[in-house]
């Protein structure tokens, strides 16, 4: 392979990639990164407000995106935005599972609606989402989905922590069917 042709196939030129929780931290980082003039970047985070940063950033540097909100700890949510994404964008090439939620509390104060709601931010959502988005890229010929986690993923403090879920379905490529 030439480099010409590794460089068209490793291209991401015309690819739209859903970076959730992209109102702060790594995901606005991630969708300044991602957002080229000309190349639409779905903002995504809880409300618009959470987003008032991440857009004044890329207004700033002039460069194009479309605002999609969504409460994560509903699944149905989830369904809704990786849909609205892909209809709104005209495709969905990669989802990248950013969006996290933490309550700074001693685990000896943790309320089950706390852990519940916790749990359906950080653990359910990625994996509904990446169920939904794997079935619309697969529809379309393929894409990815990258999962980004905290430190406190790996290790708890002494807060609330330390609640993983390792997630093996990475892929929607129909050659590797690992879900």
């Amino acid at each position: 392979m030439c480099a010409s042709e590794a460089l068209h196939r490793f291209s991401l030129a015309g690819k739209v990639a859903l970076i959730t929780g992209s109102g702060g931290g790594i995901g606005r980082v991630l969708a300044a990164s991602w957002a080229r003039p000309g190349r639409g970047s779905p903002l995504h985070d809880r409300t618009e407000d959470q987003l008032i940063e991440a857009r004044q950033l890329l207004e700033k540097e002039k460069l194009d995106f479309d605002v999609f909100t969504a409460d994560l700890a509903d699944v149905s949510a989830c369904r809704s935005l990786v849909d609205e994404v892909a209809a709104r964008m005209g495709h969905l090439d990669i989802l990248v599972n950013c969006a996290a939620a933490n309550r700074r509390e001693p685990v000896d104060h943790v309320s089950p609606e706390t852990f519940d709601w916790l749990v359906s931010v950080n653990v359910r959502a990625p994996f509904f989402l990446s169920q939904w988005a794997r079935r619309v890229m697969r529809a379309q010929g393929g894409g990815k989905i990258i999962n980004v986690a905290s430190i406190n993923a790996y290790y708890a403090l002494d807060t609330c922590g330390g609640l993983r879920l390792d997630q093996r379905c990475d892929s929607a490529d129909d050659s590797r069917d690992g879900c």
